[in-house]
């Protein structure tokens, strides 16, 4: 019976290491893709509102808006304060092996806790940034300068769908590392 506690701590110790390289994984595409601070950016976006769908290429300005929500609300400062504190969580559950399984079992409910709540904000603001119309300039500086509203297409949507999926498969890891500590108890 010892030798599966220790396969079953082993199993809590590789998803929290899971848990780990997911967080640092969201930190990253925020800070690289998702608040890149100010700045101008080249891009193409594709209208399909209209039939046939039509490409428009142009320079985009960025103030330091994070691309995870559209309003005051600050979902990337969040994705940092949730990443670092569901990193401390899990480092604490990649010891299961050594520690008690009531332990392993209170650090996963609070680890899936604060991944459910962080998973549902980034799934909801992510969904209504989604949603909104987003203006490209294009030929900036020239003659030809215009403006293009595009609807339903805010940038770096990919990366958005990114975030929001790691944070629900780091959440669905420590529900895992939840039942398998619930189940090192007995």
């Amino acid at each position: 019976m010892a030798g599966s506690s220790k396969a079953v701590g082993a199993l809590c110790a590789f998803l929290s290491v899971a848990e780990i390289a997911f967080a640092i994984t969201i930190i990253a595409l925020v800070a690289d893709q998702l608040w890149p601070g100010a700045g101008s950016y080249y891009g193409c976006y594709w209208d399909y509102s209209v039939v046939p769908a039509q490409e428009y290429c142009g320079t985009w300005y960025n103030e330091g808006v994070c691309l995870l929500t559209a309003n005051s609300v600050n979902v990337c400062r969040y994705s940092y304060a949730a990443s670092a504190i569901g990193i401390v969580a899990a480092l604490i559950t990649v010891f299961a092996m050594c520690l008690p399984p009531v332990a392993t079992l209170l650090a996963g409910l609070f680890g899936s806790i604060w991944w459910l709540a962080y998973a549902i904000t980034a799934t909801v603001y992510s969904k209504d940034v989604n949603n909104q119309d987003f203006s490209v300039v294009i030929g900036a500086g020239t003659a030809a300068e215009r403006t293009v509203t595009i609807p339903y297409s805010f940038p770096r949507g990919n990366y958005r769908t990114m975030v929001y999926a790691l944070a629900w498969t780091t959440f669905c890891c420590c529900m895992v590392v939840m039942a398998l500590a619930f189940a090192m108890m007995k």
